[in-house]
């Protein structure tokens, strides 16, 4: 991953950041935190009263309620912890969700989004990004595993947030397959929340709940939640292109007996059987349009199998779930797609006009 060249302090801002660093010079990241998590830690340790403040030494602006996906002023954390968690860039990627959004898109919108959200405009990355959730992503609300909280306590003496609880599509955890809940303490104000870490005694009851309902589509959502996962940590190492993304789909869906032999998509077929797959799902609030409506479903496969400049993250993830084993096994499909694959999209775009006027 390119680093960003390490952005420089004035006297004064060097003077600042010298008197109040060796508060938390110890205080390094927790494993997989998210940037929020780690200024809530702060804001409690440095005992200060006023959320306010802690954003001002931290980000460099007074406000009291905050986004906990992606921060802004990035590059003012960085000179405030004197570059010790890292470059503005390995930190967005490694304790933020914003490489969940990058996923399927160019290179060249990994390096604009990274641009804009330094240069403070972050309002205007969220938009083009489709943050907090595409339509069939749900919102972005701080979530947690009960499991993890203990383990955490136990092992680093606090619970933190995690940034693969966070993702969009991910509803269990991809460690220990439990529910994930959220946090009650404080309400969201437009997705944003004070300085807050995960407690056992504020989690919403509704686990239980979930996790009895949710057996009859378990395994998905403990495959969308790992392929998710594992997707947005190795996000740098992909190459997207929509070619051999659809070229990979149509392979996969050859070998499942759903292609015909003019290597056209058996569309009324394919819609059934992702239907099927996602109606043990529709007891989750997110996916009840695609879960109960076989139309919604059977519109969605053929969104997918037409190629376009960039893609949201969730329905894909969740074609390659229900599709692949896992992340790994999607990559190796996808890597054995010659990268010229512009015949076989072709093909499938004549047909996809013919099926959408069929059906409209």
């Amino acid at each position: 991953m390119p680093q960003p060249p390490s952005p420089t302090a004035s006297n004064s801002q060097r003077a600042e950041q010298l008197d109040f660093f060796p508060s938390f010079r110890g205080q390094g990241w927790l494993p997989g935190e998210t940037v929020f998590s780690w200024a809530s830690r702060y804001h409690r340790l440095s005992g200060k009263v006023k959320a306010g403040k802690t954003a001002e030494q931290l980000f460099g602006r007074e406000r009291s309620w905050f986004h906990t996906d992606l921060p802004a002023g990035i590059d003012h954390f960085v000179q405030a912890t004197d570059g010790q968690l890292g470059s503005s860039t390995s930190i967005l990627f490694d304790h933020t969700i914003l490489p969940y959004y990058l996923l399927f898109r160019p290179k060249s919108h990994a390096h604009d989004a990274i641009q804009g959200i330094r240069c403070g405009r972050l309002s205007d990355v969220r938009g083009w990004l489709g943050m907090p959730g595409n339509r069939l992503g749900p919102p972005s609300k701080l979530k947690a595993c009960r499991i993890c909280l203990e383990l955490d306590q136990r092992n680093h003496g606090c619970s933190y947030w995690h940034v693969s609880h966070q993702l969009p599509g991910v509803w269990v955890c991809p460690l220990h397959h439990m529910p994930l809940t959220h946090s009650r303490c404080s309400a969201p104000r437009d997705g944003r929340y004070r300085w807050l870490l995960p407690d056992i005694n504020d989690l919403e009851p509704s686990g239980g709940e979930l996790f009895s309902a949710m057996e009859s589509g378990k395994s998905v959502l403990v495959a969308l939640a790992r392929i998710a996962v594992h997707a947005t940590e190795t996000a740098w190492e992909f190459e997207f292109d929509a070619c051999r993304l659809v070229a990979t789909y149509l392979t996969a869906l050859g070998e499942h007996g759903f292609v015909e032999a003019t290597g056209q998509p058996c569309f009324e077929e394919l819609g059934a059987a992702f239907f099927e797959a996602m109606s043990s799902l529709n007891f989750v609030p997110e996916m009840l349009s695609i879960s109960s409506d076989r139309h919604v479903a059977a519109r969605q496969v053929s969104h997918l199998l037409k190629v376009q400049i960039h893609c949201a993250s969730f329905p894909n993830l969740l074609f390659i779930a229900w599709l692949f084993e896992s992340w790994d096994v999607f990559r190796e499909a996808y890597d054995r797609i010659d990268r010229n694959a512009s015949d076989i999209c072709r093909k499938v775009s004549g047909s996809l006009e013919k099926n959408r006027e069929r059906t409209s």
